[in-house]
């Protein structure tokens, strides 16, 4: 068989998201409860089922956490319980747009910032933008409104651009501005653990990466790494296509509770290697955060992640 990325590579990759949405506006999805994985560095979040199987699910990448949609739906297909398989199609109602290649209204708040490219024109493969766009604003109180009884907003992603082979890579923030334009947080996501935007430290969005997975009970069909007969390793894809998140993500430590009704919102996406398809970022009020948040991702470890994945190397050499 082919020689799976390394973990190394994972780390750069997001994977994202624990659902597709249906279409009903009333349906509501929270994301499964992670933590640190017994294999790999911190910043490889697991799901641990009731058997005491660790499956990989989700990635740290600085002050967010995200998660992988096909992740879980393979898991689910293999068997493996307490997780949920969703259906495509996001659900418009519950969305709230950010940035789109088309125009994008939404309702009473502020319109997407519908710039991301959808030509191979020059220019067209890298976006840097914010929302809200121009003059208008966005607030805690607007972001409150939106998400009801929710306290932390999750953002989906629907990426074309791993349907073209090509591995996009993306980073960016959002800040929570005062009435007298102080700064009063910062949520980046980036690959630069510092709870700060690195600019040049961008993720990884792969059309297709090994997931990992840890069993007491063997790998059955699938690769094992090589001294471990329980760590387990397949490779899966990352193609929905339009109208289908690929990934979710949100910030733990951010919470519309610890901040003024009056303080304001912007948010700032960054995107390079895009090969002419449209790319989404948006909030989804039908999908929650974790009954029991994940503490905020701890510091990378970097050595730890090199020598797992120089030992999937070497066996595969041999």
């Amino acid at each position: 068989m082919n020689t799976p990325k390394s973990l190394r590579n994972i780390l750069k990759s997001s994977l994202f998201a624990a659902s597709i949405l249906s279409s009903s506006a009333s349906f509501a999805e929270a994301l499964p409860s992670v933590s640190s994985c017994s294999f790999g560095p911190g910043n490889l979040l697991c799901y641990t089922t009731s058997g005491g199987a660790e499956l990989y699910v989700a990635s740290a990448h600085d002050d967010f956490v995200s998660y992988g949609v096909n992740a879980i739906n393979t898991f689910v297909s293999m068997g493996y319980s307490g997780l949920t398989s969703f259906s495509n199609g996001l659900g418009s109602g519950n969305l709230l747009k950010l940035f789109t290649y088309n125009n994008s209204t939404n309702g009473s708040f502020p319109d997407a910032n519908s710039g991301t490219p959808t030509g191979n024109a020059p220019g067209n493969s890298t976006f840097s933008g914010w929302w809200p766009t121009a003059s208008a604003t966005f607030t805690i109180a607007n972001l409150k409104s939106y998400l009801g009884a929710g306290t932390t907003p999750v953002f989906g992603f629907d990426l074309g651009e791993p349907q073209s082979g090509d591995f996009l890579m993306l980073n960016g923030y959002f800040d929570v501005v005062d009435q007298n334009g102080g700064i009063k947080g910062t949520f980046a996501f980036d690959n630069t653990f510092n709870h700060a935007f690195d600019a040049a430290s961008l993720v990884e969005a792969p059309s297709s990466q090994p997931i990992y997975w840890r069993d007491p009970n063997g790998c059955g069909s699938f690769t094992s790494v090589p001294g471990d007969p329980t760590l387990c390793t397949r490779t899966i894809s990352n193609d929905f296509g339009s109208g289908s998140a690929e990934f979710y993500a949100y910030a733990p430590a951010f919470n519309v509770n610890n901040y003024a009704e009056g303080d304001t919102l912007r948010f700032f996406l960054n995107m390079s290697n895009l090969n002419g398809t449209g790319e989404e970022l948006f909030l989804n009020q039908a999908v929650t955060p974790p009954t029991n948040q994940v503490p905020e991702p701890g510091t990378l470890t970097l050595f730890g992640l090199t020598l797992l994945a120089l030992g999937l190397r070497r066996s595969r050499q041999h």
